[in-house]
């Protein structure tokens, strides 16, 4: 596959799901208003490999948040910012899930491995969206800290605006580390969300 895409794997997690009810949202944009840091969590992929997510890290972290309305969104995020950064920050996408009944969950899976090889974590209780306030129907974009502190935390569509605020804080995050005597995540290479269909 040569196109990132979360919306296909999402079309037929809609389809074998059915309609779900998410909370209504205008689509703003607030800076860690309420969640300061962000949590430890572990979540399995579409292919059933736990991925284990602890803080303090190595890089700054990005986190692209969606549920089946709020993916359409997706493509547009991930783009400029793996082009930008590459695999030198932890860019990952989190699929919140909860209202997907228990029986679908293997073909939702399977839905997503047909899309999509590279890991997308999937979060079926809805605990670690909870944890960052995802308001659910977009895309919501968190950039913390390695140390954990969320940065920044922008809601919405792709637009030029919004993409510029997330990498000024990328920035500004990575030149502290750089000022501080910390790896800022140059040269590492680890799996991450990339613009191909091939894990990293």
């Amino acid at each position: 596959m040569t196109r990132l895409s979360i919306v296909g794997a999402c079309v037929l997690f809609a389809g074998m799901a059915g309609a779900m009810a998410s909370p209504d949202n205008g689509g703003g944009q607030e800076e860690g208003e309420q969640t300061m840091r962000a949590p430890d969590f572990t979540l399995e992929d579409q292919h059933r490999d736990e991925h284990e997510y602890h803080f303090p890290r190595e890089r700054v972290t990005v986190l692209l948040l969606a549920d089946r309305e709020g993916s359409d969104g997706l493509e547009e995020w991930v783009r400029p910012l793996y082009e930008r950064y590459e695999l030198t920050i932890d860019l990952r996408g989190i699929a919140e899930l909860s209202e997907a009944p228990r029986i679908f969950r293997g073909l939702i899976r399977l839905g997503f491995r047909q899309v999509l090889e590279y890991p997308v974590l999937m979060d079926w209780e809805g605990e670690v969206c909870e944890a960052l306030n995802y308001p659910g129907e977009i895309p919501r974009v968190v950039v913390a800290a390695p140390d954990g502190e969320i940065a920044l935390k922008v809601d919405g569509e792709a637009e030029p605006e919004r993409v510029a605020r997330v990498m000024r804080s990328v920035d500004e995050l990575r030149e502290t580390q750089r000022e501080n005597g910390a790896p800022s995540g140059a040269g590492i290479r680890q799996s991450a969300v990339t613009p191909e269909a091939g894990p990293t």
